[in-house]
């Protein structure tokens, strides 16, 4: 058995509520209670790698009290590819509202999935594994090499996401921020015979998880240049690699009112970065007024920033 390269990386689905560590005062408690009430909305996030695709349906999320009440957050299937998502986010469950309280356990429940691999060179091209040779989630026409095959969690309601802190509390009216990751570089395995999909699951403190920002620009000269040839700054491509050695590759978007082209990545684990750009196969090279690779630090609750202009280009033939 292998696991997926090391690109694979994290998907990470962001829960907006009022979320306190359970350990942590909150007023005396004067907002928890049973007529209490938060909201609760829940964002699929960040999923770098080089699958082709790794697709997953998501059919229950619960919050569970530590006396076991239970509250749905999403019961509508979801189904997302986690690969595009290195750099957007998309909404499972949109300010759901659940009772205030202390909550202990989050369980997660998937119905079904694919995964798109690489076959090895001597095979070439690429195979798909499936939940079921008809899971709804399949492309039309999808040609089916093997079976993917679904641990089952050892709770029916879903795989259990370990709490920050124990648990976590929802409070009257608050709304903030839980990331719970869902780490698809070691939840899929597998090799030609088959493969396998176990959940793997995690949740941070969102005061730890901050933000980058990399802004790109070219000298008059080189705008030119590129205007001239329709290059577009749209064209490049920054990529941020931390500790994990995933590297998330994200679109420069614009242009703003200055011209600035940015590449923003939310919701990432502090530390330090290491931030390359790429260019279109229409640009054979180009220097840039910073030195590149560069590094970024990014620090809990906060946004990272930095700038890059481009001052020369050699376009190709």
């Amino acid at each position: 058995m292998q696991r997926i390269g090391t690109n694979a990386g994290l998907a990470a689905l962001m829960l907006v509520a009022g979320l306190v560590a359970c350990g942590d005062d909150d007023n005396g408690g004067g907002n928890i209670g049973p007529n209490g009430e938060g909201k609760l909305t829940i964002i699929l996030k960040d999923a770098p790698g080089d699958v082709q695709a790794a697709v997953v349906t998501i059919d229950g999320i619960t919050l569970v009290t530590a006396d076991g009440r239970r509250e749905t957050v999403l019961s509508d299937p979801a189904t997302l590819d986690l690969f595009p998502l290195a750099s957007s986010d998309t909404v499972l469950a949109s300010e759901v509202t659940v009772k205030a309280g202390e909550y202990t356990r989050m369980q997660l429940r998937v119905s079904g999935a694919y995964v798109q691999v690489e076959n090895d060179s001597l095979t070439g091209g690429s195979s798909v594994f499936a939940t079921a040779s008809d899971y709804p989630g399949l492309p039309g026409g999808t040609a089916v090499a093997g079976t993917l095959g679904l641990t089952e969690p050892s709770d029916s309601n879903g795989f259990d996401v370990p709490m920050p802190g124990g648990g976590i509390r929802i409070s009257n009216g608050s709304n903030d921020t839980l990331v719970v990751d869902f780490d698809v570089n070691q939840s899929f395995s597998g090799d030609s015979a088959g493969w396998n999909l176990t959940p793997i699951l995690t949740s941070n403190n969102p005061g730890e998880l901050g933000s980058a920002s990399v802004t790109l620009r070219a000298d008059s000269a080189t705008q030119a240049r590129f205007d001239s040839a329709g290059v577009g700054l749209g064209l490049f491509n920054g990529s941020f690699t931390g500790s994990d050695s995933v590297a998330r590759s994200v679109a420069f978007a614009g242009p703003d009112s200055s011209g600035a082209f940015t590449a923003n990545l939310r919701y990432l684990p502090a530390g330090s970065y290491g931030f390359n750009i790429t260019g279109p196969g229409t640009v054979s090279a180009f220097t840039t007024d910073s030195l590149l690779p560069g590094t970024i630090n990014v620090s809990g609750g906060s946004t990272a920033t930095t700038a890059y202009t481009i001052n020369s280009a050699t376009l190709a033939p």
